[in-house]
């Protein structure tokens, strides 16, 4: 090879062919090596020689320039290392060489210096540079005086076969957002594996060998030999094979992502060691700059790079692979993508980007799939559920009610995507509806006559956001008991008024009978979370002393002799609930008597239920039921009553013959026998029936 010009000039041609060159950081001087073992340095400005330097007798193997410039390493074919400084003086450059290697240990595989990354880091001022020998990986810092900082033995495995050619490839610190600056990673091939180090900068003690902590992080089998390493920006690792694959390697996980075949580009190769051809290398030939990677072909360059993140999801668009490219997507917004490219490092500004992208995406993904012509529900069901979820994901509900929802309700799909919201809504997810979307939920869960799913659907909405009068109209009408008692008791703290509206049905004389024993059947559950102190349907606590007033409202309402809203009958606030429920109703006193603690209230209430029982239509059984809630407070000491009522009840408890409550006439006898009465004249009345007691007992 003939040297014909250097940047445009005859000047430098008679150091003979170019080896090795480097640009320093400024871009104003050029450093070139030569077969005959000269070093010259180029102003490139002025386009004229700096400076020759002729350490080295044998050709140039690689020069390369350190951060300022002003500092070199110059290395030969025979391994001979040196570390040069150089002076500017008055009118001359005067230089200063340091003999890192003799060629004593062999050549130098691969030579690369850590450059400065785009932010500081500590670790800026050692000069860091890194070295490959047939057995070896050292690390050496330049700062002040050329030290090692550590070496690496090459694995055996590796050395076995003697066609190893070690090649090392740095990543330069890197800045990640929120202030943080990350170390600086070293990745080497040695054989078939690459293996990752660490770099990071442990104190300021003077002395780099104490300063600077190298990490091992992992490594990844390939299966092929590797001739070419490099890093492509700051998270993809590139990587060439003997078979002329390239391969993308995502460096946090060590994993490999995609393998191409490359062969047809006919990369240029090194051979560092004559006597064995399969010593080769592809390192000079793969270069990346600014996240582009350059391969250098036998006849052309070419230029590749790897997609950005949103190329990549736009890549899977463009295939129709809707669910790939938004679990993609989805994988960058949580922060698991690899080799991710092309993302703002500060956190919030990528997790807009990706959002702003995540939202663009499930609209297209929607709309293209929504014109799909089948009449298969369970393919909208699924475009729903996708859309909800995703939107739910990333915190845009706005994304779902205002771009998404509309493009189902233009297809007429509205209520299979409004079924969607039901578990997200119940759920607790989805608190707040736009009062468009509550208001065709009502409408479309009406029409489709699924009231218990409406009423849960209702229960789990945000309250305020809840028409009070439209969703009265709409329990009332349904006979929709649970979100009757919720919106009034949320709305107005009013307990007595759903109750009012249900016993009204209950006392109609049309009323269907299936209607009347299902609001029953809900009072009674009403009532029982009354008495133990809890909202319903949905369980709140009630304050103590609001429980209490509630208690003796309940009481005052059920015991009503008139109600001005169900004309004509005698005590209808309880008679139906006692028609239609009165073991549960019962039940239901005996846990509020038990809270009593004044026996004229007591005894009072029960003078009432008798009088209601005795005077009404209610069978023997029925009234039984009052005669074995007083058998319980009688013996507790807690109610006085007469010999005439005391006859009536044990007449009941031991005459009676129903198997069903047996046991329970067993238990109130037995009460009975053991009773603490509450004064002397009880003491007697009961002493009295005890032999009867007893006998029943046997």
């Amino acid at each position: 090879q003939d040297l014909l010009m250097v940047l445009g000039a005859k000047c430098g041609t008679e150091y003979g062919a170019i080896t090795s060159v480097d640009i320093s950081s400024d871009n104003l001087w050029l450093v070139v090596g030569h077969k005959s073992g000269y070093v010259v340095m180029w102003d490139l400005e002025k386009k004229k020689p700096l400076k020759s330097i002729s350490f080295h007798t044998e050709p140039i193997q690689k020069v390369l320039f350190f951060e300022d410039k002003y500092h070199l390493l110059t290395l030969d074919v025979t391994g001979k290392l040196f570390y040069i400084s150089i002076t500017d003086l008055i009118m001359t450059w005067v230089l200063d060489e340091k003999l890192i290697l003799n060629g004593g240990a062999g050549t130098v595989k691969d030579l690369q210096i850590l450059r400065k990354g785009s932010f500081n880091h500590p670790i800026d001022k050692y000069k860091i540079a890194a070295f490959t020998t047939d057995t070896k990986l050292i690390i050496i810092s330049c700062k002040d005086d050329v030290k090692i900082i550590h070496k690496v033995k090459v694995p055996v495995a590796c050395t076995s076969g003697g066609s190893v050619f070690p090649i090392i490839s740095w990543r330069s610190s890197i800045f990640q957002g929120n202030g943080r600056v990350v170390d600086p990673l070293l990745a080497i091939s040695w054989g078939t594996k690459v293996k990752l180090y660490r770099l990071s900068v442990l104190g300021d003690y003077g002395n780099a060998t104490k300063d600077i902590e190298f990490f091992y992080l992992g490594e990844h089998d390939t299966e092929k030999t590797l001739f070419g390493i490099t890093w492509l920006g700051n998270q993809v690792l590139v990587l060439i094979n003997r078979s002329e694959e390239i391969i993308i390697l995502d460096p946090l996980s060590i994993t490999e992502l995609e393998k191409k075949y490359i062969g047809y580009i006919e990369l240029v190769y090194q051979k560092r060691n004559t006597s064995n051809e399969e010593l080769l290398s592809y390192q000079d030939s793969i270069h990346s700059h600014q996240g582009r990677l350059y391969l250098l072909g036998i006849r052309s360059l070419y230029g590749g790079h790897v997609l950005a993140w949103f190329e990549r999801i736009d890549a899977l668009v463009k295939e129709s692979r809707w669910m790939e490219a938004l679990v993609l997507a989805m994988d960058f917004y949580h922060g698991r993508g690899k080799a991710v490219v092309g993302l703002p490092r500060e956190k919030k500004h990528a997790i807009k980007v990706i959002v702003d992208k995540i939202e663009q995406t499930l609209i297209d993904y929607v709309s293209s799939s929504l014109q799909t012509r089948t009449k298969d529900k369970s393919h909208f069901r699924t475009i729903s559920v996708v859309a909800v979820d995703y939107c739910v994901c990333i915190q845009r509900k706005d994304i779902l009610f205002n771009s998404i929802y509309p493009l189902f309700v233009r297809e007429k799909k509205d209520f299979l995507f409004l079924e969607q919201l039901e578990p997200f809504i119940i759920g607790g997810i989805m608190k707040k509806l736009p009062s468009e979307v509550i208001s065709h939920i009502i409408a479309s869960y009406t029409s489709k006559r699924k009231f218990s799913q409406l009423e849960q659907i209702i229960l789990h909405i945000d309250i305020d956001l809840l028409d009070k009068y439209e969703i009265v109209s709409l329990a009332r009408k349904y006979n929709l008991c649970a979100i009757l008692f919720y919106i009034y008791i949320k709305k107005d703290d009013n307990f007595l008024t759903p109750l009012d509206n249900l016993l009204v049905i209950m006392n109609e004389e049309n009323a269907d009978i299936n209607d009347v024993l299902k609001i029953g059947k809900e009072i009674i559950n009403y009532l029982n979370a009354c008495i133990d102190g809890m909202e319903y349907p949905l369980g709140d606590p009630i304050e103590r002393g609001e429980h209490l007033i509630l208690k003796k409202k309940i009481f005052q309402f059920l015991f009503k002799v008139r109600n001005p809203s169900i004309p004509g009958k005698l005590y209808p606030n309880i008679m139906p609930l006692l028609e239609l429920y009165t073991e549960e109703l019962f039940n239901v006193f005996g846990k509020a008597f038990d809270g009593i603690s004044s026996p004229n209230v007591l005894g009072s209430i029960f003078k009432y239920l008798e009088e209601i029982l005795l005077n009404g239509d209610f069978d023997e059984l029925k009234t039984g039921y009052l005669y074995l809630c007083m058998a319980r407070y009688i013996s507790r000491g807690m109610l006085e009553v007469s010999e005439k009522v005391l006859e009536e009840v044990i007449t009941f408890l031991t005459q009676y013959e129903d198997q069903d409550i047996t046991e329970l006439q067993f238990d109130a006898l037995t009460e009975l026998a053991s009773a603490c009465p509450i004064n002397d004249t009880m003491a007697e009345l009961i002493q009295k029936y005890k032999p009867v007691i007893d006998s029943a007992l046997e």
